[in-house]
């Protein structure tokens, strides 16, 4: 279910930002437009005007342009539509009415929601999105935002899956899949290649930036993010920046926990003084928190190696609390 609305969403996606076409120069719109010609002006002078509520004016002819608002409702509304879809036709083919959350209602309503349909035993399934769409619409950049799915059955473990605008990951218990350059899903097997890590480079939150100069001097390349979550899945899990820090953040945009555990990395808690999480423990702590109405999860790091993650986490040093946000402090450029 996590790999159908991954791919969905990761298609709509794409083409939304790769579709798109310059619009044809207003000054020469007369020679490109279809039936511009003497015999179709007389025409259209002499017949009456029947007014199309469903005719758009062709490429080219001056109207009314989209604001970003509306430009960025629409790209939402459509990635939930095309999810919609999918479930939809992955219901028919199972026999199950699945729930779809996330295209209404702030985050408190549909983590009750969610909430509410674990307890009922539905089917369900949250799409998040974190991060800035408009960044991600503006520039083109696939680390402006990220969608995070939730997937839950009347049983557990909780699938989860990460959208960017060049990646798709999906994740259970027990498996793990990316989409390949060529567009095909792809099992993580033993020998799926890994990229040698770029030493020294770290993904870092700007909430605890008052912290980096603890890690500076191991870690000179640090890069900072407002919303780390695109950051990681573009810098960790699809290339060679050897550990992140994800601050605390609300449950229903941390799917990158269960997807970045079943994809081979270390995934710690700040202050777990153990080994890294499994699949299988992510995959309870994300539904445990819903079930139980915690609104958000501690911070971890994700690394790729265990002795990467424990020394991150030592450099970070004392425990992290929420309240430590420095989010207001000076930026470095």
């Amino acid at each position: 279910m996590a790999t159908v609305v991954a791919e969905a969403l990761c298609t709509e996606q794409r083409n939304s930002l790769y579709a798109i076409r310059r619009p044809v120069d207003v000054d020469h719109a007369h020679t490109r437009l279809p039936g511009y010609d003497a015999p179709e002006a007389v025409r259209a002078l002499r017949d009456p005007y029947e007014f199309d509520p469903g005719a758009h004016p062709p490429a080219g002819v001056p109207a009314r342009e989209q604001s970003w608002e509306e430009r960025i409702a629409a790209f939402r509304e459509r990635l939930f539509r095309v999810a919609e879809a999918a479930l939809g036709g992955l219901g028919e083919e199972m026999g199950v009415s699945f729930s779809l959350i996330g295209a209404e209602g702030s985050r408190e309503e549909r983590r009750e929601l969610f909430r509410s349909h674990i307890r009922q035993g539905r089917p369900t399934v949250s799409i998040s999105e974190t991060g800035s769409l408009e960044a991600l619409l503006v520039r083109g950049d696939p680390r402006a935002a990220s969608l995070s799915v939730l997937v839950w059955l009347p049983k557990p473990p909780m699938a989860a899956a990460t959208v960017t605008l060049e990646s798709a990951l999906t994740a259970d218990c027990t498996s793990a899949y990316r989409v390949s350059a060529a567009g095909e899903w792809e099992l993580l097997t033993e020998d799926t290649p890994t990229a040698t890590p770029g030493p020294g480079h770290l993904v870092f939150p700007w909430s605890l930036v008052s912290r980096a100069d603890r890690l500076a001097k191991e870690y000179p390349h640090i890069d900072f993010q407002e919303e780390t979550t695109s950051a990681i899945i573009q810098a960790v899990l699809n290339h060679s920046v050897p550990a992140a820090i994800h601050p605390s953040g609300d449950v229903l945009d941390s799917a990158i926990l269960l997807v970045a555990a079943a994809h081979g990395l270390a995934v710690r808690l700040y202050d777990s003084k153990g080994a890294p999480m499994i699949p299988w423990e992510a995959s309870k702590l994300l539904h445990q928190a819903i079930r139980d109405g915690e609104p958000r999860l501690p911070g971890v790091v994700i690394a790729r190696d265990e002795f990467t993650a424990q020394r991150v986490a030592a450099l970070l040093g004392d425990p992290v609390q929420d309240g430590d946000d420095h989010s207001g402090a000076p930026r470095r450029q």
